[in-house]
């Protein structure tokens, strides 16, 4: 298989060499930015919380952005035009949907909503994190593997 040479992100020097090796490393830094909130939260530093989410925000749109923007295209032009992306695309609006829970939640101090939102969250992270790294990102990088390298200059550039 084709690789690009390793390149760093702009939210690390690390080196990737591949996009499942980047992708899979950024699903375990959102899971830490993540766990690092829950603490804020237990001890009612709301606007902290809010400030940390609010990263944590960003990034995991820019990570959802990057795969349907750059690596499904070629997953459905390569391997299937429906289906894997389909599912892929519905984890990512219920993983919108818990982010605007949890905002609204840490916004408004309300304990409850961000437990509601935080259990949605990691409910469809847990499932979603794993068909891809274990199916999707394997796939796609087998049946495109001479694209790879330009696909991963593209998500490190996002």
């Amino acid at each position: 298989m084709a690789h690009a040479a390793a390149m760093p992100t702009a939210t690390t020097s690390r080196q990737f060499t591949s996009v499942a090796e980047y992708l899979t490393w950024d699903h375990d830094e959102l899971d830490a930015m993540f766990a690092d909130i829950v603490p804020m939260v237990e001890d009612a530093e709301w606007e902290r919380a809010s400030e940390h989410f609010d990263d944590f925000r960003r990034r995991l749109e820019r990570h959802i952005a990057i795969e349907e923007e750059v690596l499904f295209p070629v997953f459905e032009r390569r391997v299937a035009p429906h289906g894997p992306t389909d599912v892929m695309r519905e984890d990512h609006r219920q993983i919108k949907d818990a982010l605007a829970t949890i905002g609204g939640a840490l916004q408004s101090a309300d304990t409850a909503a961000f437990d509601r939102g935080r259990a949605t969250l990691i409910d469809v992270l847990a499932n979603h994190n794993l068909r891809e790294e274990r199916v999707l990102y394997p796939t796609v990088e087998r049946a495109a593997a001479d694209e790879m390298p330009a696909v991963l200059e593209r998500a490190l550039s996002y």
